[in-house]
């Protein structure tokens, strides 16, 4: 039988999800998807530190969702938290160049082998728009092949499914011409995990570069989460252009986008009067973002937060091989993505063959145990640099008991 709920929103967070409800839509924040969990919602949090949320019960959770994906080194960290104070105490906005811009740059292009120049943003939709702004002033067209990514990019965009190949050599045998850029997420968040099968980026750079069209790189999410390099540096695919997301500035609001100096030079030309008063970004989330550069730029940090991932994938994998349900896991680096489908059954596109109901049952069971997921029907977990092994054992003994009661 199912266990009692324990944590999921108590007293104080029924009573203040009330009041939200006359106030925000819902009562649930935007950056939420519907929230999967049939019972009152999600609890309110007071504080974060390390990998661990705590809400305003005074309940505690080993956070997974982790601002989904931007605190790559966990909540609160001392080393972007003291930069962001210093940064806050000499202004907020300036609306001009400053030196942590260009100290920020010089880190992302001595890393990144895809990336000469860059340009930064406040949300990823604007650095999404940034980067089709500017394939289509240097190819002069306008349509836009969009895989694996699920947000606006403010053209008129042709879909095929992600890991197609042959969808989208179809596209361009019919509008190559007029195809001004691919975008993809190199490994897709928006179809939970789903990694590129064999073939299918090299085969991307081949069509575009066969027609003249720019390889952009959603690497919003996935970025800087797997390398210091971003995909590029896993994949051997060159982008033209690449899109680096809120991981980038440590969860404060900063994204950019990056590429070649031939694309990138274009940005003022093309770009300058569509963004007038466009804000740019706070030096708090560059002073984060410095900080963040700096600390995943450490010796053996990646090599750790690998070493993590690995324990708690193969701890996941031998729980859901001893388990009833239906289950799959796949991972890349620091992200771990779980699909409640047939493992036997490879999709393109899983959210189709997800069981959604498990998907609901898992996160609201897993929240009563301390744990806080994704809210999905494809679960995605962070794991940071502050998640600890005692904390991934845990985790693993929570599925473990979770999935032992979870309905056929």
């Amino acid at each position: 039988m199912k266990e009692t709920p324990k944590n999921r929103c108590g007293a104080k967070s029924q009573a203040l999800r009330e009041s939200a409800s006359t106030l925000i839509p819902a009562a649930v924040h935007a950056a939420y998807p519907p929230w999967p969990a049939t019972a009152a919602g999600p609890p309110a949090f007071s504080k974060a530190k390390g990998a661990v949320l705590t809400d305003i019960d005074g309940n505690d959770y080993v956070d997974y969702c982790c601002g989904y994906g931007a605190l790559i080194l966990g909540h609160a960290d001392e080393r972007v938290t003291v930069a962001v104070n210093k940064a806050l105490s000499k202004g907020c906005a300036y609306a001009a160049l400053s030196e942590a811009e260009v100290r920020l740059a010089e880190l992302i292009v001595s890393r990144y082998a895809s990336i000469d120049m860059v340009r930064f943003d406040n949300s990823t939709g604007d650095a999404i728009r940034t980067a089709i702004g500017l394939a289509s002033a240097y190819t002069g067209r306008r349509h836009l092949v969009q895989l694996g990514s699920h947000h606006d990019s403010g053209t008129e965009a042709l879909a095929a499914p992600y890991n197609d190949i042959a969808a989208v050599e179809t596209l361009f045998a019919e509008r190559g011409t007029q195809i001004a850029a691919i975008l993809v997420e190199p490994a897709s968040i928006s179809l939970g995990l789903t990694l590129p099968s064999e073939g299918f980026l090299p085969g991307l750079r081949r069509l575009c570069d066969t027609h003249g069209a720019l390889l952009v790189f959603d690497e919003s999410t996935v970025g800087l989460r797997i390398t210091a390099g971003g995909a590029s540096a896993v994949y051997s695919v060159i982008p033209d252009l690449v899109v680096l997301g809120p991981v980038l500035g440590g969860g404060l609001p900063l994204t950019a986008c990056g590429g070649r100096r031939d694309i990138m030079s274009r940005a003022t030309q093309s770009l300058g009067q569509r963004f007038l008063g466009h804000p740019a970004p706070s030096p708090a989330a560059l002073a984060a973002g410095i900080a963040t550069l700096q600390a995943v730029g450490e010796p053996e940090f990646y090599t750790d937060l690998q070493t993590k991932s690995v324990r708690l994938a193969e701890g996941l994998q031998g729980v859901i091989a001893a388990a009833v349900v239906k289950a799959r896991i796949s991972y890349v680096n620091s992200i771990i993505g779980i699909f409640f489908a047939d493992p036997n059954k490879e999709s393109s596109a899983p959210t189709r063959s997800s069981n959604v109901g498990l998907a609901a049952y898992f996160f609201d069971a897993m929240l009563n145990r301390g744990v806080f997921l994704t809210p999905s029907q494809q679960p995605i977990m962070f794991l940071t640099a502050a998640h600890t092994d005692a904390q991934i054992d845990d985790t693993i003994e929570a599925v473990h008991a979770v999935l032992a009661d979870a309905p056929l």
